[in-house]
């Protein structure tokens, strides 16, 4: 994070991404896996961009959800055109489980962004409490000196007055 400074999150959110697409495009490729399991294996590791997603989700906006989701989506098609001109017939079982994933995404991304602005709203109502409440202490204060100087100047003019002009007439 020191050397890369703000390029650090979205080196790291790519790494996370590529993972999972590449293991992806290892189950669709592999030959040893019978083709009506593919869709079971790739259940599991499609849900793997989760994790990035909700840190672009936590960090970023909702438009930066949509992009993601949206460049998953469009490599998951490129996929399935690719295995389809090469000829494989389980292609079409991606959109069976890319549409809904895509669609899961798209609202679990919408809940962070949303949970995460209503956390920074939070905290700036707070910070804005806790700045009024500091000029309010300071007022506090402020008074509570003004008072007690007006106490000490009553008294030593009641009292201290008084006695000199007492021992002056004496």
């Amino acid at each position: 994070p020191v050397r890369l400074g703000r390029a650090f999150l979205p080196i790291g959110l790519v790494l996370c991404t590529m993972a999972p697409l590449g293991a992806f495009v290892l189950i669709l490729l592999d030959p040893k896996l019978p083709h009506d399991n593919v869709m079971n294996e790739l259940f599991p590791v499609s849900f793997f961009s989760i994790t990035p997603l909700i840190l672009i989700g936590w960090q970023y906006n909702f438009r930066r959800v949509l992009i993601y989701c949206a460049v998953l989506l469009c490599f998951e098609l490129g996929v399935m055109v690719l295995l389809l001109h090469w000829g494989a017939s389980y292609a079409w079982g991606i959109i069976d489980l890319t549409i809904p994933r895509t669609t899961v995404f798209v609202a679990t991304g919408y809940l962070v962004t949303q949970l995460v602005k209503s956390q920074r709203q939070q905290r700036e109502a707070l910070a804005q409490a806790n700045a009024q409440l500091r000029q309010s202490a300071l007022m506090q204060e402020q008074l509570a000196i003004s008072r007690e100087r007006n106490y000490l100047a009553r008294e030593l003019h009641d009292t201290l007055a008084h006695h000199m002009s007492g021992m002056v007439l004496q």
